[in-house]
């Protein structure tokens, strides 16, 4: 329900592959539902409940079908909206789920490179202050290169983390990103990220 945009339109992504239906409400991941098999044709329908007041309809309404690397990039993009949204709320473990357990975070600010589940304790506080409400997190990502295949990925692109402790201003960063995911057992999970320079606003507009 937090994904719901209440005054406007909504971007509604159904991705139906195998025995498997996910759907995304402007990015965010909302239901994930897996058959036995039974059904491997027929009809699709869309269906929504009415609000108390106002009214639903529907636009622009698009059907493709996926070809394999299709399918990867949103999966892929279904993964990285994960991410978002685990930082916007403050769900830690949701995050840590995101994560290899042998993932390596490489900082070039700092020329090191370490166990990502030694970052992962640094930023549990952050997590922690987000969900206790004393302070707004967000991360977007764009990418200017993804390659890969149906269980590996390499993604290379910008990241905006934006946060802001309560009552105070918003600090924002922008950080060239390179990152090795696997997909271990149906799940991407992070195997190494990246994180390399500092960039712009610029930079960042170029992704678009």
């Amino acid at each position: 329900r937090g994904a719901l945009n209440k005054e406007g339109w909504n971007r509604v992504t159904v991705m139906a592959k195998g025995q498997t239906v996910k759907t995304w409400v402007n990015g965010i991941p909302a239901a994930h539902w897996k058959g036995d098999g039974t059904y491997r044709s027929g009809y699709f329908a869309l269906q929504v409940h009415k609000a108390k007041s106002g009214m639903i309809v529907w636009r622009d309404l698009k059907v493709k079908e996926l070809d394999q690397e299709s399918a990867r990039l949103e999966e892929l993009d279904a993964y990285w909206a994960e991410v978002s949204r685990t930082v916007a709320e403050g769900d830690f473990e949701g995050y840590v789920a995101t994560c290899h357990p042998a993932g390596v975070l490489v900082s070039g600010k700092s020329e090191s490179s370490y166990p990502l589940a030694s970052a992962l304790k640094k930023w549990k506080k952050e997590f922690d202050e987000t969900k206790a409400g004393g302070m707004k997190a967000s991360v977007d990502f764009r990418f200017k290169q993804r390659w890969g295949d149906d269980s590996t990925a390499h993604e290379t692109g910008v990241f905006r983390y934006a946060s802001q402790i309560k009552g105070g201003e918003e600090t924002v960063a922008y950080i060239e990103l390179e990152a090795l995911l696997v997909k271990k057992e149906g799940s991407w999970k992070v195997l190494m990220e990246f994180q390399k320079d500092e960039k712009t606003k610029v930079d960042w507009d170029k992704l678009k």
